[in-house]
């Protein structure tokens, strides 16, 4: 019996050499994970900074949006305000332009010459565009301040267009 016995110790000295050699294998294995495992750490750790920075100029450009975004809005709801209030004025109002009554005479010379020289126009044209020039008239309305013609009723662009160049060489630009 003691023989069997001398042989279970060797066996058992052989297990736990097995075993140590085993354990040893395991922590080699495991340190080396462990190494790979860091790397690959790292590796996640420099994509998650990246990301991070990107989210941080990503948040900064819409900043940037949103006041340029505020600042077009305020312009818009500026615009719509004046709009607003320019249909709220009274008729009236907001045709009439401002001529001061020391320029009206003059004002008034240059419509009479301007309509004269339409009319002399007439001059040499068909028969059909005649019309069209001498019964072309204008005038002006203290009423609004416009220069008004009566275009409309006798038709004749061409006189139109006549009209507002001489009054424009006269200085009184109308369109």
């Amino acid at each position: 019996m003691i023989h069997l016995a001398l042989r279970v110790i060797p066996a058992s000295k052989a297990v736990v050499r097995m075993t140590a050699s085993c354990l040893m294998a395991c922590i080699f294995f495991s340190l080396a994970g462990c190494e790979r495992n860091k790397a690959i750490d790292d590796s996640h750790d420099a994509k998650i900074a990246g990301l991070q920075s990107e989210v941080s100029q990503l948040k900064a450009r819409l900043l940037v949006l949103d006041g340029l975004q505020d600042k077009r809005l305020s312009e818009v709801d500026a615009r719509l305000a004046k709009l607003e209030a320019i249909q709220k004025m009274p008729t009236s109002t907001k045709d009439s332009h401002t001529i001061p009554s020391e320029v009206v005479p003059t004002l008034k010379k240059a419509i009479s010459d301007c309509v004269s020289q339409v009319h002399a126009s007439a001059e040499g044209k068909a028969e059909t565009y005649t019309n069209f020039f001498t019964g072309f008239d204008a005038f002006y309305n203290p009423a609004n301040g416009r220069v008004q013609n009566n275009s409309q009723y006798v038709g004749g662009q061409p006189a139109v267009f006549m009209f507002n160049k001489c009054m424009t060489v006269q200085g009184f630009p109308l369109t």
